[in-house]
């Protein structure tokens, strides 16, 4: 259950406004509290495409030819990707080598997904 406290305003330039009632009306919602929580599910949505596709990119060109063991990839994904979020999708990338299971490759099958 949602309760509601009370409004804010918020001020916006006549353009602004104009631009936001066309997607209002194309998305078919009443109200601009909808219309504002569709907009910022979607942004969230683009920032995490991106951050996925970088991570992609990173680990199927830059590292694609990479060996090492968990603790260094951990040290250079850090310092290429520099956030949690990267580097958790990054790890994800990684399998074992085959002729030296201690230390992790980038699993070329992920970078074709």
């Amino acid at each position: 259950m949602v309760v509601c406290v009370g409004y804010t305003t918020i001020a916006l330039k006549p353009e602004t406004k104009r631009i936001l009632d066309k997607v209002r009306d194309k998305l078919g919602v009443k109200s601009y509290d909808e219309l504002i929580t569709i907009l910022v599910n979607e942004f969230n949505r683009c920032v995490e495409l991106r951050v996925r596709d970088r991570v992609r990119k990173v680990m199927c060109n830059h590292f694609r030819e990479s060996s090492a063991t968990l603790p260094a990839w951990l040290k250079l994904l850090a310092k290429e990707l520099n956030d949690v979020e990267s580097i958790q999708l990054a790890v994800e990338f990684l399998k074992p080598k085959p002729d030296k299971p201690e230390e992790l490759v980038v699993d070329l099958s992920k970078c074709v997904e």
